[in-house]
């Protein structure tokens, strides 16, 4: 959201079509009990026709993300602050934030 304070990823974006970053996921155990890891992302992104393709994932650690994943998100608005993407697997609508 928007006003979120607390971030839970990063990830940048560079002109020769390298995504790098992290994502936090919550992680269950068998007792019960949780506990957020970091996991680093590294990727291939393309934009065609408002869509922006992430591919050739690669997590650390690794096999955190299957191999072969790729996902996709329709571009909904951009603004100098953020963005909003809409999750074309799932139908989910997301802000990211602008860094900085």
């Amino acid at each position: 959201s928007p006003t979120a304070t607390q971030v839970k990823g990063m990830f940048t974006l560079t002109p020769d079509g390298k995504s790098v970053g992290y994502t936090t996921a919550n992680i269950t155990f068998r007792d019960g009990t949780s506990n957020d890891i970091k996991v680093n992302l590294n990727s291939q992104w393309k934009l065609e026709n408002g869509v922006l393709t992430f591919d050739k994932v690669e997590s650390d650690p690794q096999g955190f993300i299957p191999s072969g994943h790729v996902k996709r998100f329709q571009i909904k608005s951009i603004t100098p602050t953020g963005m909003v993407i809409k999750d074309l697997s799932d139908g989910e609508e997301l802000y990211r934030r602008k860094a900085g």
